[in-house]
């Protein structure tokens, strides 16, 4: 009886490191298509009270940049809670961070004082960004809906590695929504037509 019970257990073992195997192919067959594919973001071709937001690529993730009412510059990301904002970023989680949705976060920087960030230079610390008109009505709600996410965490989490202040984000992460999916989904908010997947970071802007 043993003995079965002991069989059965290597054969689902084996079944789930195939099935691991197999979706990590097919994630880098998919990563090596998206690579020289470029997610396109075309702007509103029409902006009544027109408002500058950027798209910041860091490499492995991007975000986005909004101005307040005052004109400070608010950064936000989306990304997996213990890769993201605990940079528990082992190879070995890999496979269950991709494969199973696990907690998400909606990750927040507006710096305070007399560091208050009015230019993008100040905020993208160098990396590759792209810049767009849009209403400043949608940014206004969006940055509302999202700090509103943010501020459902009484104490959220600060990583200075990431430089962000870390929340709960009501919505899961894993292979088919990530950070880049996030930010696009934000860009649509505001009036952006999306074109592509956006599984990297890899956003080109396109005229209206």
């Amino acid at each position: 009886m043993r003995g079965g019970f002991s069989r059965l257990t290597d054969t689902l073992t084996r079944r789930r490191r195939l099935l691991l195997l197999l979706g990590m192919l097919l994630i880098a067959a998919a990563l090596v298509t998206q690579a020289s594919c470029a997610t396109r973001i075309i702007p509103p071709a029409s902006v009544e009270n027109p408002v500058t937001v950027y798209v910041v690529d860091y490499g492995r993730h991007s975000s986005l940049v909004m101005p307040d009412q005052e004109g400070i510059l608010v950064e936000y990301a989306y990304g997996e809670w213990l890769w993201f904002a605990e940079n528990r970023s082992q190879w070995y989680r890999v496979g269950p961070t991709l494969f199973f949705p696990t907690r998400g976060t909606l990750g927040r920087w507006s710096a305070g004082g007399h560091h208050r960030p009015t230019s993008i230079e100040v905020v993208s610390r160098g990396a590759r960004t792209l810049s767009l008109t849009v209403e400043r009505g949608l940014v206004s709600d969006l940055m509302l809906r999202l700090d509103e996410i943010h501020a459902q965490t009484d104490d959220p989490l600060y990583n200075p590695a990431m430089r962000l202040y870390f929340a709960d984000h009501p919505r899961s992460y894993w292979f088919g929504f990530n950070c880049n999916h996030a930010v696009a989904g934000w860009l649509r908010d505001l009036d952006c037509r999306i074109i592509g997947w956006p599984l990297l970071s890899n956003f080109r802007l396109d005229g209206p």
